[in-house]
């Protein structure tokens, strides 16, 4: 019996082995306001759940990444379990150092707000879908941030990813992105993004409408370079509106069992 499990064992294995793949990309991130931008490198390993044509197969993929944007920088480290390859939900953990004495939307002077802080954890879990149909393309993406800044002696933190102001020493960022497009050939597309920001505690919101031309480039490598790009309105937390400049460039050096 013990040598038919561990033969068993060894089978399972080999068949992970012989369809697992890594995957690798990268990101550029920046946003004209609120002012931010960043660098994003993920790399990732997926090990099959089960396969069959097409888009119709599963996978769990254990992932880390670093993100950068010179005075922030964090590592994060989570896994995404596909039960197929469009959905997933997924899970992690953060560590971040903000050194930033000032902040774009925020007074970091004020005595009751801590801007700056080498002791930020963030437990970050939520769920994605995308769809297409012919050339119409959308994602949807439901994630909940709880950060922890154990360092905070005052009443707030700022929180960077929707310009907000956390209670206390933690709160939950809540954020619902959705977006919808259309790819004209390979190359050309257009979509629209929504992006909604609620913390739970502290009860502030903001949000981000933007419209985007999507522009493939092709690249010495297999898979090309993606760039969204355009304008945009940006719902502050203090109930303003302002016109803002959108542009994001991805590129998947290698994209494993992963659909985006």
């Amino acid at each position: 019996m013990k040598r038919l499990a561990f033969s068993l064992i060894l089978t399972l294995l080999g068949i992970c082995e012989a369809y697992s793949q890594y995957d690798l990309r990268f990101e550029g991130f920046a946003r004209s306001l609120p002012l931010g931008a960043y660098a994003r490198v993920e790399a990732g390993y997926s090990f099959p759940l089960w396969k069959s044509k097409g888009p119709l197969y599963g996978f769990i993929r254990p992932y880390t990444q670093f993100q950068t944007s010179g005075l922030i920088n964090s590592l994060h480290a989570g896994v995404e379990i596909f039960p197929v390859s469009f959905w997933g939900i997924y899970a992690g953990r953060t560590q971040m150092i903000r050194s930033l004495k000032k902040l774009d939307q925020v007074d970091c002077d004020r005595t009751d707000i801590t801007c700056e802080s080498n002791n930020i954890g963030r437990n970050r879990f939520g769920t994605k879908l995308a769809l297409k149909f012919g050339s119409v393309f959308t994602l949807t993406r439901l994630q909940w941030h709880k950060t922890f800044i154990r360092d905070n002696e005052n009443q707030f933190f700022f929180d960077e990813q929707g310009t907000l102001l956390g209670l206390g020493n933690e709160d939950t960022l809540f954020q619902a992105i959705q977006i919808i497009g259309m790819d004209f050939d390979n190359t050309h597309g257009v979509a629209a993004l929504h992006k909604r920001n609620l913390m739970q505690k502290s009860g502030q919101d903001s949000s981000m409408s933007v419209l985007l031309y999507k522009r493939n480039f092709k690249s010495e490598f297999k898979n090309p370079y993606t760039l969204l790009i355009g304008p945009g309105v940006f719902h502050t937390r203090t109930n303003s509106d302002h016109l803002m400049l959108f542009a994001l460039l991805q590129f998947s050096y290698e994209k494993g069992l992963t659909l985006f």
